[in-house]
């Protein structure tokens, strides 16, 4: 919106120079958004932007709209249940409570990867994935997830129990990147 700032001016070397003015433009706040929540299953108090427990969204693809850059969407315990890729190109991260506790799990029909990391501070961390399927298709490297060109991070998370039904193809690549991490999975 528009704000009017009024501000004054004295120098403190000589305090009877004084001066002021009134400024009236628009001027845009961006809220800070650094930590997002998100629970398994529907939650009824649901409520954008999603900064507690209580208000926690629903769906990932919610937090991740609202969070800020270099910000954190967290994961309640539980299993999140995904029937469609989830590519996270930005500068955030999405944080379970622990890989024996959070998991992400394919639940679609037909072959997909669950993720793809594209940015150098995107990071997937304390979490299991599990479930993507992946038939080598188009070059469809990394039936669970591919950490393509520009970069991203996996770290603490559990790779189990995916499958990729083509010759030289495999659960987890990084494409093309000298910014892919992948730490104590």
């Amino acid at each position: 919106g528009t704000y009017t700032v009024s501000y004054s001016i004295v120098s403190k070397a000589d305090p009877s120079r004084a001066g002021s003015a009134t400024y009236a433009k628009p001027i845009v706040i961006t809220p800070d958004f650094r930590h997002v929540y998100v629970t398994n299953g529907v939650n009824p108090h649901a409520e954008a932007p999603y900064t507690s427990w209580k208000t926690a969204a629903s769906r990932i693809e919610d937090a991740l709209a609202v969070v800020s850059v270099g910000g954190t969407v967290h994961l309640s315990s539980g299993t999140f249940e995904r029937s469609a890729c989830l590519t996270l190109a930005q500068d955030a991260a999405i944080a379970g409570q622990g890989a024996d506790k959070t998991v992400i799990r394919w639940a679609g029909e037909g072959n997909s990867r669950l993720f793809v990391l594209n940015h150098q501070n995107a990071a997937l961390s304390n979490i299991t994935l599990t479930g993507a399927n992946g038939d080598g298709a188009g070059g469809s490297w990394g039936s669970c997830i591919l950490i393509d060109t520009n970069g991203g991070r996996i770290e603490d998370c559990l790779i189990t129990g995916n499958t990729m039904s083509a010759a030289n193809q495999y659960g987890m690549v990084a494409l093309k990147s000298t910014d892919a991490v992948m730490r104590r999975c």
